[in-house]
């Protein structure tokens, strides 16, 4: 009788242990898929941009065009943290963005230019 009920005990704390480490570990990165219209700096177009995670979930996603000392953030989003009690219900998988881009306005000209994207996940391994 004591065996039993130390190992329900033990299968009701280490299943639920095991399952939030084995999620919150997983160890695939976030992706981005940018679709541009030209790979050169034209005075405005759009950029086509989908992030997704497949594990943990999306966290951040920021997009910046840098040239020189000229840095402008085009995109800055935050999701929500998915909550443990609604399991796999409310974690954002993927997004997909349009984003204006004005070279002129945000003070580029001709040259060379960066778009950086950054994505990040709630994925306890780094």
């Amino acid at each position: 009788m004591k065996k039993t009920f130390f190992f329900i005990l033990f299968l009701v704390i280490a299943v639920p242990v095991a399952w939030i480490l084995f999620n919150k570990y997983e160890g695939q990165d976030p992706t981005a898929q940018i679709r541009l219209p030209s790979r050169y700096l034209k005075q405005s177009y759009e950029i086509s941009m989908t992030a997704t995670d497949e594990g943990s979930g999306l966290r951040h996603v920021t997009v910046t065009l840098a040239q020189k000392d000229n840095e402008k953030v085009l995109l800055d989003k935050g999701y929500r943290a998915p909550s443990i009690l609604t399991l796999f219900s409310d974690k954002r998988l993927q997004d997909t963005f349009t984003i204006p881009v004005d070279a002129r306005k945000y003070g580029m000209s001709d040259g060379d230019a960066v778009i950086r994207i950054t994505v990040t996940d709630y994925s306890w391994h780094k």
